[in-house]
């Protein structure tokens, strides 16, 4: 398959989409992660799902979890444009402005351990990150694509740990 920068064909609109759509899926569905990885905490698969936001998903923001995006591609801020709406882009830039104030009142000791303490500010994160998805997708689609996503995680994780967990 040749490279879409390559022939200057259309980006993959469907997988991009996929991918955010899986991850919010991911983040709503946390609870999960720590039901099948007890010995993972609740703050640290928080705060491993605010990384993997900021720094495998929404490519038009501005940040990593450690740091600002001094060398973010363009090309990938638009193509990830490009498979939303306007209406759900908004949504999705929302979404991350929310969770960057979020990540931005944690204190040093909870940096330095890669933790998000398990309160009321991460359970409107997993309620916002499930609106989300219903606002995009409609509620039918949403509860196939939890459905989908939890099966899977207990299938993956229960086989093999928790790499690879965005490959869904």
């Amino acid at each position: 398959m040749t490279d879409h920068y390559e022939d200057n064909s259309l980006p993959d609109i469907e997988s991009v989409r996929e991918r955010v759509l899986d991850a919010l899926a991911l983040i709503r569905s946390a609870p999960v992660l720590n039901s099948v990885l007890p010995d993972l905490s609740t703050e640290k698969t928080a705060f491993e799902l605010c990384r993997m936001w900021f720094d495998l998903i929404f490519k038009p923001g501005h940040r990593y979890m450690d740091g600002f995006k001094g060398d973010r591609d363009q090309q990938e801020a638009l193509d990830f444009e490009s498979a939303f709406t306007e209406d759900e882009f908004g949504y999705l830039e929302r979404f991350n402005r929310f969770l960057e104030l979020r990540v931005d009142r944690l204190d040093q000791d909870e940096w330095a351990e890669g933790r998000f303490p398990d309160s009321d500010t991460w359970h409107a994160i997993i309620k916002d990150a499930d609106n989300l998805l219903e606002l995009i997708e409609g509620e039918p689609a949403k509860v196939r694509r939890l459905e989908s996503t939890e099966q899977k995680l207990k299938g993956r994780l229960g086989t093999g740990g928790i790499s690879g967990i965005l490959d869904l």
